[in-house]
């Protein structure tokens, strides 16, 4: 039992000297292992995006449409329209706000 005391206070103290010396590599160490498992999921992620958007019937070269309210680009398979309006908008944010504002008025030829 006593053998086994000495030993185990052996090993700490080789393990926190071994740690001593090597502590000023654990960031570089920690930098490494994050870098390769954000490029990991990235990876993940990309192979499990692209069999999702072919169920949905999309491709890669899906018409972009601009938003007639905020002005951003989004594909037309996403796109909010109106019946009685031609313009799109990228969310119902959007074309709320965009339905609360007045319409200009159109003026008659007549006179």
């Amino acid at each position: 039992m006593k053998y086994l005391i000495v030993l185990g206070l052996i090993a700490l103290i080789f393990y926190l000297l071994l740690f001593w010396r090597l502590r000023r590599y654990m960031p570089v160490v920690r930098q490494i292992f994050s870098i390769t498992r954000s490029l990991y999921r990235m990876t993940k992620g990309a192979e499990s995006a692209r069999p999702a958007a072919e169920s949905r019937g999309r491709s890669d070269g899906e018409r972009l449409v601009r938003c007639a309210a905020c002005g951003t680009w989004i594909p037309s398979g996403r796109a909010l329209q109106l019946r009685s309006r031609s313009s799109v908008y990228c969310s119902t944010s959007c074309l709320e706000n965009a339905a609360a504002e007045p319409q200009p008025t159109r003026r008659s030829a007549k006179r």
